[in-house]
């Protein structure tokens, strides 16, 4: 718990997400198959947005889910320190629709306005998409 809080906040802190998904793959790896098996197909795509939530909510880094905008809600925002970070969430099956899936995350962010609301200086947009036949992060995109 400690750890990885100190991880994410120094790493938010300077502005380096990529901690985000470092921590978010080893959380992801240390679930047991049975857990992935009977969560995941009842709830899919809301199951690994749940994770990531309770993971960044543990660390004590200030997260939002399901925010609202003028056109839509985002999966997951953090505000800290000033920095503002739009998460989106998708899963596909295999790297090429994780890659397309991670594109599509942070067109949506863009096409909705999640971000209008915030300086677009100190904002950074996330697109996650989790391989479900992996069960781990397949692809990210970061846009500063």
């Amino acid at each position: 718990g400690g750890v990885v809080r100190t991880k994410l906040e120094e790493a938010l802190q300077n502005g380096k997400p990529e901690a985000i998904i470092t921590s978010y793959r080893q959380i992801l790896a240390s679930i047991p198959y049975d857990l992935y098996e009977r969560e995941e197909k009842k709830n899919g795509e809301s199951f690994y947005h749940a994770v990531l939530l309770t993971l960044l909510w543990a660390a004590r880094i200030p997260t939002y889910a399901e925010n609202h905008s003028y056109k839509g809600r985002s999966d997951i925002e953090i505000e800290y320190r000033g920095r503002v970070y739009i998460i989106e969430m998708k899963t596909a099956s295999g790297a090429l629709a994780c890659d397309a899936a991670a594109d599509d995350a942070i067109a949506q962010i863009k096409a909705k306005g999640y971000a209008d609301k915030y300086d677009p200086a100190v904002t950074t947009l996330i697109g996650i998409a989790v391989d479900k036949e992996k069960r781990q992060v397949g692809a990210y995109r970061i846009v500063l």
